[in-house]
């Protein structure tokens, strides 16, 4: 009897197992047969800060057509869209939009995708949120000073003071998860501590140095690295939405490694 129930509960699970397989591979199959777009991307304004989109094809046959831009409910010239490039692999066909807007604002750029010259697969609308230069970091503020006035400073920053309170601002749909700063030591190693954003931070004071046979060097400049790690609601890869920045800032060094 023992035996029986025994075997019984093998079949089952070997049922199970199977049917588990069938179901997945409908899923990874249905997956394989719908075509990707993502529903949000960002881009600034003005032609070199554009942004761009990938599309995931059912196949390498797929064409794009019908580009069309809305603001609100009305077409606009606001935002040009280009298809620019095209995938022709089998295995994993995709197109790239490239877009730039001429004003700030949200957009709407829609598309149908043709698996045949008259036979239309599916239509995508993606949303386009179109600002300053489309950083992830929107501003900076040093001692409630608005620092990011032009785009080189929306990386990295000059301070003349040895401390001060530093606050980022990020852009929209963007949210901070956590922030480290590190600076570097007599020895030349970054010793990395926690942030809490917009609170008070001794920048580091240690430049690089070096003298060897062939040269020698005195850096002017120190370094403090601020590694901001954010989540993204918009990312185009929905299952890692989970981003770092970094964000440098430079100050007179006094000391060298």
């Amino acid at each position: 009897m023992k035996a029986t129930k025994k075997l019984l509960c093998f079949f089952l699970t070997c049922i199970l197992t199977c049917s588990a397989g069938f179901v997945l591979n409908c899923q990874e199959t249905e997956a394989a047969s719908t075509v990707w777009a993502p529903n949000n991307v960002r881009c600034g304004v003005g032609l070199r800060y554009s942004g761009s989109a990938s599309i995931s094809l059912v196949s390498k046959s797929d064409s794009i057509k019908n580009l069309k831009v809305y603001q609100g409910k009305k077409k606009t010239k606001n935002l040009f869209v280009r298809m620019t490039y095209k995938s022709k692999s089998d295995s994993s066909p995709y197109a790239q939009l490239t877009f730039y807007a001429k004003k700030a604002g949200n957009y709407k750029i829609k598309f149908d995708v043709y698996k045949s010259a008259k036979s239309k697969r599916c239509s995508r609308t993606i949303n386009v949120h179109a600002k300053g230069y489309g950083t992830i970091i929107s501003a900076v503020s040093i001692n409630g000073k608005k620092v990011t006035s032009d785009y080189s400073n929306y990386s990295s920053y000059y301070a003349g003071a040895g401390s001060a309170k530093v606050k980022f601002s990020l852009a929209d749909g963007c949210k901070i998860k956590k922030i480290r700063v590190s600076r570097y030591d007599q020895n030349g190693q970054a010793k990395k501590v926690s942030f809490k954003n917009g609170s008070k931070v001794t920048f580091g004071k240690y430049g690089f140095s070096s003298d060897t046979d062939y040269s020698w060097q005195k850096g002017m400049w120190s370094t403090t690295t601020f590694e901001i790690t954010y989540k993204n609601k918009y990312a185009q890869n929905v299952d890692n939405n989970e981003s770092t920045i970094y964000y440098n800032i430079y100050t007179k060094a006094s000391k060298w490694y």
